[in-house]
């Protein structure tokens, strides 16, 4: 049979896959080609696309004749481009067992991503196998055991120490230890229902020789198309030498807070023992100092008895506050309270101190203070009052000034300055506060001084503050600097409301006057508030001035104005 092979070209047959259905002879001649269409291509001479365009193929069909049955096979052509195309056969004989019928298709795309996918598979198994955390698939179960191990990585091989075979046939529950199963069997509950959370902190897993070890694991669950937990992903870290480490310190800050507060209850103990004997000297020579018949050489020696044994009194007050903040139990506790109020109430107190040195006391409040601020209150004030009277008790002439300025980024700025003549006493006040972490040596010549800077430096680092301590041509100057947290809503402003009048006052009752003195005096705002929304009409003009008041925390302010009316 002689057939024009000029009818169509070998790359012309390419574009008519991907379905040609080819007749062969035994001999795995080719005798004709039809398109998808069943339409004639071209007869056996020539170029044609299983003989020429895929030599490969002849030894396929060869083997199909010779064993005489059905058989599968793909082919690669390279075609003119350069780029590879993939073809799948399927060769079927005849019924007369004379002519081969092979069906072909391009399979160019599914092989191509076969290829990737398998290149993919390479590198995912290289990444897993290589990395330092163990990782495991199982098909998802009803129950904890009921979860079948689908694959594992070296690490976890290395991790537990059995096989893959070996796990297979345990259950999962068989390498957690016996304290830990029942919370294991709970949290599967709860991640099968959506409540538990992925990340397992560190429990206990027992490995194959025996050995306990410490994990943590990121579980995370894969889904089929219904929404149902098709497997879980566990992706599990030893956390073994972390877990010893910390039970390490844990152990080791107890027995450090035992000696501590053994120490900090001694202490406490022993100042005790020494208040009380020392207040009875204080009572008895302020009862003698009164006495209108003490002559003058003896009042003199006890004024000077009453006022060491204050300084006394002082110092083991120091000492208990200094011994709790080393101790690591003086911790911040943050509130709200009005800052210019708290400011004007500690020069009340310590502007009578001046004065009975004949010092002048100056307060300058910047304009752009903040009203309500958030931060340790206790502690800042501690840490002014330390410091204003440190600089009253070591100046003996000229005055004392603290400037209080608002900086960018919430914080502020507190400048105390006074006139100690003496250099010594300035130096020695930057010893204390350089010093803060060395004991304090005893000075003779300054037997009035007190701990009080060393606590304010502690309490400045415990509020992550700044702490400075500069000498001046006229004295020192201590530069504390605090952050704090703004309440929003609250413009600055250094005037306090107007304050109502006791005759308006008197028009509330007793009972109602009693409970928001009782609340005021406490500090507890809210409950304060809401009594005056209790109010027939909180609307008032008197309720009004009450509400302003108690809304910027001036609450020892409305107890002074309630108090005479008790």
């Amino acid at each position: 049979m002689n057939y024009d092979a000029s009818v169509l070209s070998g790359m012309g047959l390419l574009s008519v896959l991907p379905y040609i259905t080819t007749l062969l002879d035994r001999e795995a001649h080719v005798l004709q080609q039809f398109n998808a269409e069943s339409t004639t291509l071209f007869t056996a001479c020539g170029e044609v696309f299983l003989a020429d365009r895929a030599p490969d193929a002849v030894a396929h069909l060869q083997q199909v004749a010779y064993e005489a049955k059905a058989a599968r096979f793909e082919t690669e052509i390279a075609a003119a481009n350069g780029e590879s195309q993939w073809f799948e056969h399927d060769a079927v004989i005849a019924s007369d067992s004379s002519i081969l019928i092979v069906f072909s298709r391009d399979v160019t795309s599914q092989k191509t991503m076969e290829i990737e996918f398998k290149c993919m598979k390479r590198r995912y198994d290289a990444i897993l196998d290589n990395t330092s955390d163990a990782i495991t698939i199982s098909a998802w179960g009803h129950t904890y055991d009921d979860k079948q191990l689908l694959y594992i990585n070296r690490r976890t091989e290395e991790l537990l120490g059995y096989s893959f075979d070996e796990l297979l046939t345990m259950r999962p529950s068989d390498i957690l230890a016996n304290d830990y199963k029942a919370n294991a069997f709970e949290r599967h509950l709860l991640r099968d229902s959506g409540q538990a959370l992925e990340m397992v902190p560190a429990f206990p897993i027992v490995r194959k020789d025996g050995t306990a070890r410490f994990v943590q694991s990121l579980g995370i669950l894969t889904h089929n198309d219904d929404g149902k937990v098709a497997e879980a992903i566990a992706i599990v870290r030893d956390v073994t030498e972390r877990v010893e480490r910390e039970e390490q310190l844990k152990q080791a800050k107890l027995a450090a807070e035992a000696a501590l507060t053994a120490r900090d209850v001694f202490v406490a103990n022993m100042s005790e023992e020494l208040r009380r004997p020392l207040d009875d000297i204080l009572e008895h020579s302020r009862l003698l100092l009164g006495h209108a018949g003490t002559p003058t050489g003896v009042a003199e020696r006890l004024r000077q008895i009453h006022d060491e044994a204050g300084n006394l009194g002082r110092q083991i007050r120091d000492v208990l506050d200094l011994s709790r903040v080393e101790a690591g139990f003086d911790v911040v506790e943050t509130s709200m309270f009005n800052l210019p109020y708290l400011l004007r109430r500690l020069e009340d107190s310590l502007r009578l101190k001046a004065q009975q040195k004949r010092l002048t006391f100056d307060l300058d409040i910047a304009e752009n203070l903040p009203i309500l601020i958030q931060t340790d209150e206790v502690k800042l004030k501690q840490i002014l009052v330390n410091l204003l009277g440190d600089a009253i008790n070591m100046t003996d002439h000229g005055g004392i000034s603290m400037r209080v300025i608002c900086l960018p980024d919430n914080a502020l700025r507190f400048t105390i300055a006074d006139t100690r003549i003496s250099e010594r006493s300035a130096l020695d006040l930057r010893d204390f506060a350089s010093d803060a972490n060395e004991p304090i040596p005893h000075r003779e010549e300054n037997n009035h001084r007190s701990l009080g800077i060393a606590i304010s430096a502690r309490l400045v680092e415990v509020l992550s503050g700044r702490f400075v301590v500069e000498q001046s041509g006229e004295g020192a100057i201590v530069t504390v600097e605090l952050q704090f947290v703004p309440v929003r809503g609250v413009s600055p402003a250094s005037e306090m409301p107007a304050l109502p009048s006791q005759a308006q006052l008197r028009r509330f009752s007793a009972e109602w006057l009693h409970q928001m003195y009782a609340f005021c005096v406490a500090g507890q705002h809210e409950q304060a508030r809401a009594h005056l929304m209790s109010l027939d009409a909180p609307q008032s003009d008197i309720g009004i001035q009450l509400g302003a008041l108690i809304n910027l925390f001036y609450l020892d302010q409305v107890a002074d104005l309630i108090e005479p009316l008790l």
